[in-house]
């Protein structure tokens, strides 16, 4: 149950962020294309956050991984 429920809150956690950032700076771009974009950074930002949340001591690696998924979901 435990591994369940940090992968539930893992994905809480990306829905929050990245619905902030789409809230904030929009969308660059129109039609499918966005959403397409959208779910492909949350994939790659989930798997970062599952990955260094189960297997890493030190999460300032996660921090700064995370920062750059969002910096480039930011750009695109």
């Amino acid at each position: 149950m435990n591994f369940w429920f940090e992968m539930a809150i893992n994905a809480v956690e990306i829905t929050l962020i990245l619905s902030f950032l789409v809230q904030y700076f929009g969308y660059r771009m129109a039609g499918p294309a966005k959403y397409i974009w959208t779910a492909l950074f949350g994939v790659l930002s989930f798997g970062s956050v599952a990955f260094f949340s189960w297997g890493q001591l030190y999460e300032g690696y996660a921090s700064l991984v995370q920062i750059l998924i969002n910096i480039a979901f930011c750009c695109i």
